[in-house]
């Protein structure tokens, strides 16, 4: 049942997502915490499983539709992503660690969240400067 319910949540948050311009991985996560139906370390595994999903999926359809890659830029966000993802993993891991109540890592996540969406919110709103990667 609770991965019905997972599965609904990932569909609409998607939708959502997609509406709004800000992409169903910022509301999937935070949402899933909400259920509280699983540990944190086993929600943020879902969660990264359902983004990953999506952007396979996203990235298909591109490629169906006719779009061009460019591969350099491919390689670069990719290389970051992992990074992050790995620097991420360490960081939570640590995180679960020193405080022992996955409550309080939870709360660490949310502000996080909060300060990575403020940061989005004021590049895009009040134009910061941006990084281009050139040859």
């Amino acid at each position: 049942m609770i991965g019905f319910i997972y599965f609904i949540v990932i569909v609409l948050a998607n939708t959502v997502g997609a509406v709004s311009g800000m992409g169903g991985g910022v509301l999937i996560k935070p949402i899933f915490d909400f259920i509280g139906a699983h540990s944190v370390a086993a929600i943020s595994f879902y969660s990264a499983v359902a983004v990953f999903t999506m952007s396979l999926v996203s990235t298909a359809r591109q490629l169906a539709s006719g779009h061009k890659i460019n591969w350099q830029i491919v390689l670069w966000v990719s290389g970051g992503a992992i990074l992050g993802g790995i620097l991420g993993n360490v960081a939570f891991d640590q995180l679960l660690l020193f405080f022992q109540n996955e409550d309080q890592v939870q709360m660490v996540q949310i502000f996080l969240t909060v300060v990575t969406l403020l940061f989005a919110f004021f590049y895009t709103k009040y134009d910061w400067p941006g990084f281009q990667l050139k040859n």
